[in-house]
């Protein structure tokens, strides 16, 4: 197995739409980090002494860090996104989405945190959270991997 360095992973904005999607990569991110956990709901009984749980709800939050650029059309659109609470078609892939063979998370989100860090020495960032939501022509967070035959909008599984 050999390791993978973060540089080569993307985050994408679809500019088109759900049914038709056009990606765009939002190239001015740093970091990226996906975060997915789920709900432990106990179904404990007594014929055991151990707890025993189900799955419950999963949760999914996306945080990306990007270098402030005032005329970048990423930031403007992230930060229209995040006053107007207005939702967002991304991807998290590991290489560009068009591509035969890459893996990637996709979903319908809101831009839920916008901070600004301005450190004295070093370059203003901008975080920012996103989380599911439903969407017209909606998408749920899925796992996919681009087929060589696939049309549309990405579907779950692989």
């Amino acid at each position: 197995m050999s390791a993978r360095i973060g540089q080569a992973h993307k985050l994408f904005r679809n500019t088109g739409t759900a049914a038709s999607p056009t990606w765009n990569e939002i190239a001015g991110v740093s970091d990226v980090e996906l975060s997915a956990t789920a709900d432990a709901s106990e179904s404990s009984t007594r014929a055991s002494r151990v707890r025993q749980y189900v799955q419950g709800m999963l949760d999914f939050s996306i945080t990306a860090t990007m270098v402030l650029t005032l005329s970048d059309d990423d930031y403007a659109v992230l930060r229209s996104a995040f006053t107007d609470g207005s939702a967002l078609d991304i991807a998290v892939s590991e290489g560009p989405v068009a591509t035969t063979g890459t893996r990637y998370w996709r979903s319908g989100v809101v831009v839920t945190s916008f901070s600004q860090s301005e450190p004295l020495n070093s370059t203003v960032t901008i975080s920012v959270e996103f989380r599911p939501t439903a969407m017209a022509g909606g998408t749920i967070p899925s796992r996919a991997r681009r087929r060589a035959r696939q049309h549309g909008p990405a579907g779950r599984g692989a």
